[in-house]
Formats: structure tokens, C-alpha cells, sequence
């Protein structure tokens, strides 16, 4: 018995339109891994945030359980869950510290909370390995973000300056020991920021841009 060309085209539009759903759920889920995998073995070297720092969702496993709770029906329950137990986690999550403006405006105030000295640490870490290898110094991660009181600045600052001694760049003269310096730095003190940013740039910048040895070599052969 022939069937009803109408019936026929409501069964065939329903199909279509499940595959169409199964289509746009597959390519959302391709979306949110790729991003989790790039975001996770650094891709990009600027590094962005894969999130706005005023939104509500900040790791890609929160996406995944919103977009299921949003659009999905019949009880998936935990999509991220099920996701791990095909090999494929989501293991992203956005803190503070991805989140921190590292731009130095100001050296009067921005050194203050010690994570941009840290950070500097680090860059300088990157320029100096050999073939743009990755540098192993890690600051950063350790640092109170954000800094909103006094004792997470001082532990913020003393990382860095236990980071530059590690590194051979001398402290502050007067005082000498690690904590007042960190205090002074804390407090703003224009003289001693000064100082132990040249401190850095002449025992730690110059020796691993311009090697001694190199530079000694070329003046030889310029005689």
C-alpha cells in the first residue's frame, strides 16, 4: 500500500532536522576541545583569555555543562563527564592570573604587588633560551592574584627577589636582606625600584643578550 506523500515528507523532514541537531552538537563539542587544546599547550604565544573576565562561565568543563543544560534535553547529565570517558577531557579553567594586565603603566605603582616583576623574570627567561626553547622558570603560577593586601604583595615580591638573586643580580645595598628590600618595593620607594631594576637589567638583561665572550670576539676582530 503506498504511503501518504505528506507522511513521507513529515518523516523525511524530521530525519533531516535530527541530523542537522546531531550536526551543530558534534561541531560545538569539535569547537570547545579545540579550544581547551590550544589553550592548554599554548598555541598562541600571546596566550589570550578564551574568556571575557566579567563572565560567569571561566573553563571550558562549565561550557560544556551549560551548553548541555541550555540546549540539550533528555537527561545527558554531566556532558564533560562523558566526554572524559572518551578520551577526550576538558581540562581548561581561567584564573586570575590568566586574567592579570601584565602592563607596566607606571613604575611608581605597578611593581608594587610583585607580579609583574615576576612576570619580567620570566620573559627574560624566555629571551635567553638557547633556540626559543621554553623556559623553565615559573613564576608566576606561585603568585597571590590579586594582590588586594599587604602580606600578598610582600610574598608576591619576595618570589621575584628570590627569582633575581637565583638569577645573580644583587639586591638592595641598604638594606641588604631579602624582606626590606621587599618592603621598600611594596611601599613604592622610587630609589629602590630604580635600583633593583638595574640591578636586573645590568646582571641579568645585558650578560644574556650581549654574552661577554661574543661581545670580546667582535671587539677583537673590530681591531
Amino acid at each position: 500500500r503506498p504511503r501518504h506523500p505528506d507522511k513521507v515528507w513529515e518523516e523525511a523532514r524530521a530525519a533531516a532536522v535530527g541530523e542537522t541537531h546531531k550536526c551543530i552538537v558534534r561541531r560545538v563539542l569539535c569547537v570547545l576541545l579545540l579550544l581547551d587544546r590550544a589553550k592548554e599547550t599554548t598555541v598562541l604565544e600571546a596566550d589570550p583569555c578564551l574568556f571575557c573576565p566579567d563572565s560567569t562561565i571561566k573553563s571550558t568543563r562549565q561550557m560544556a555543562i551549560e551548553f548541555a543544560r541550555s540546549f540539550l534535553s533528555g537527561g545527558i547529565g554531566d556532558l564533560a563527564k562523558h566526554l572524559a570517558y572518551m578520551d577526550a577531557p576538558l581540562a581548561h579553567a581561567q584564573t586570575a592570573h590568566h586574567e592579570f594586565n601584565f602592563t607596566v603603566q607606571s613604575l611608581a605603582t605597578d611593581l608594587r604587588d610583585g607580579a609583574r616583576l615576576c612576570r619580567l623574570l620570566e620573559v627574560l627567561e624566555v629571551a635567553s633560551a638557547p633556540s626559543g626553547g621554553a623556559a623553565a622558570l615559573r613564576l608566576t603560577p606561585s603568585l597571590r592574584l590579586p594582590a588586594v593586601n599587604r602580606t600578598s604583595k610582600l610574598k608576591n615580591v619576595e618570589i621575584a627577589l628570590r627569582a633575581m638573586e637565583a638569577a645573580g643580580a644583587p639586591l638592595l645595598r641598604h638594606p641588604p636582606d631579602l624582606h626590606g628590600c621587599a618592603k621598600l618595593l611594596i611601599e613604592g620607594h622610587c630609589e629602590a625600584t630604580l635600583e633593583l631594576l638595574w640591578s636586573l637589567i645590568c646582571h641579568v638583561a645585558l650578560p644574556r643578550l650581549a654574552p661577554v665572550g661574543i661581545v670580546l670576539d667582535e671587539a677583537r676582530r673590530a681591531r
